[in-house]
């Protein structure tokens, strides 16, 4: 009676250890998949942040028959999955495009 009363402690704990390891997994697996969205985010703002630092420029013109050219420079980083580009106004004010009230 003994042997068999182990043996029914032996079944009892390998369904218990069944049951803790199958939600530890469960766990787990949820984990890794927000690792895998936050490693996202992190190449994303380096990504971001190499464009706002970064020197080499492309000179656009926007040739309108209301306004003077409009000069843009545009910027563009990108790796292997994401591409951001920006315009940027290349030094010029505003109020080149607008005309002066007084001296009309």
């Amino acid at each position: 009676m003994k042997a068999a009363f182990s043996l029914l402690e032996l079944v009892f704990a390998i369904v218990i250890l069944s049951f803790v390891f199958s939600s530890a997994s469960v766990f787990y697996r949820q984990i890794y998949k927000n690792y895998e969205t936050l490693e996202l985010f992190e190449r994303l703002y380096g990504l971001e942040k190499r464009l706002f630092y970064h020197s080499g420029a492309r000179g656009i013109v926007l040739q309108t028959d209301e306004l003077k050219d409009v000069r843009l420079d545009e910027k563009s980083v990108s790796d292997g999955l994401f591409e951001f580009k920006k315009l940027d106004a290349s030094g010029q004010g505003y109020e080149g495009y607008f005309y002066d009230e007084k001296g009309l």
